[in-house]
């Protein structure tokens, strides 16, 4: 099954090559609600005052994307367990054969979702500020040990598990990478940083205006480019981080100024299907797209703007295996060696 995922993958890349698009890979926002309130998140400008798309209708939109060759299918919010629905969701991506995985804030999910979903899910993020007093800070009080709770849930029911921690100020003061290394082998999971600056969320052209509720938290330069040889470091030690020598150096070219983005892939081989039914060339894209059919949709996107470096994890992982970064390429795949079959 995973060699069936690669292939597909190289197979939409050639034919991206002559003119051909294929949405590899859809993010999936089921919903903008969220029930915590994180200090670095402006969620009051992001949150949808649009309707949320049926059970009914998220399954026939997820049915013309596998038509159009989807072959994996993230879902994240908001906070998608706030949608009662949410187990047929997931369900029915697995159904589909989407490589299935959720991204949630690890507070919401009860002991018997988690064990209805698990068998349809390859892995759950879930984000984690580092210690119990900086991530309670942060996202509020009482939320270290519920998310704590999840992931042992989840380990339990065999669940693959990775942590999304931001590069703040006080995680890395509070030798959170330290805490972060033991935390994730102690527990059985992976952990994925990713740099503050992209929180809110932003990226792309947001970083041309300093947002107010970030700029207390983020870490003068220096510290973060200490914070990300550290990442290397522990990582070579044998700690279960998925931030790789690519991502390090994409990341500090950018806050060097002196970065040139390889090509975005975004609205081509993957893109971002939004709560009302909108597709989006990705989450930072102002422009959304909503025709008659999925089809039309995606073949209507947007490509990159030629001013918009993204520093998402995520983005920056597919751009450089989609452009042949070899040791990216290695590392994507074995990171699906840690998916379940």
């Amino acid at each position: 099954m995973k060699t069936r995922f690669v292939l597909k993958a190289g197979l939409a890349r050639l034919k991206h090559i002559f003119g051909k698009n294929t949405p590899l890979r859809v993010l999936h926002r089921v919903t903008s609600r969220c029930n915590l309130r994180c200090s670095f998140c402006d969620h009051e400008l992001h949150e949808s005052k649009g309707k949320e798309l049926s059970t009914e209708e998220i399954k026939e939109c997820m049915n013309q994307f596998a038509r159009l060759g989807a072959i994996a299918w993230g879902i994240t919010g908001g906070e998608p367990f706030l949608r009662k629905d949410i187990s047929q969701i997931i369900r029915h991506s697995k159904q589909l054969g989407f490589l299935t995985n959720i991204i949630t804030n690890g507070t919401l999910a009860t002991e018997s979702q988690i064990a209805e979903v698990s068998s349809s899910l390859d892995y759950l993020v879930t984000s984690l500020e580092g210690p119990k007093e900086i991530t309670d800070k942060i996202r509020g009080q009482g939320v270290f040990d519920k998310v704590v709770h999840t992931i042992e849930v989840a380990r339990r029911n065999n669940l693959p598990v990775i942590a999304a921690v931001l590069l703040t100020r006080d995680f890395i003061e509070a030798k959170g990478l330290e805490f972060m290394g033991r935390f994730s082998k102690e527990m059985g999971i992976r952990c994925s940083f990713q740099n503050l600056l992209l929180a809110g969320p932003y990226g792309g052209r947001g970083f041309k205006e300093e947002k107010p509720k970030i700029v207390p938290h983020n870490p003068d330069k220096q510290t973060l480019f200490e914070a990300l040889d550290r990442i290397l470091y522990m990582r070579s030690l044998g700690y279960p981080f998925v931030n790789n020598k690519p991502w390090v150096d994409y990341v500090k070219a950018f806050m060097n100024k002196t970065l040139k983005p390889p090509k975005c892939f975004a609205g081509k081989l993957y893109c971002n299907f939004f709560e009302d039914g909108s597709l989006r060339t990705c989450q930072y894209h102002p422009l959304r797209i909503k025709k008659e059919t999925i089809g039309e949709s995606f073949r209507s996107l947007p490509g990159q703007f030629s001013d918009c470096p993204c520093l998402a994890i995520c983005y920056i992982n597919y751009n450089l295996a989609y452009s042949f970064n070899f040791s990216m390429i290695m590392d994507g795949f074995k990171n699906t060696l840690g998916y379940r079959d």
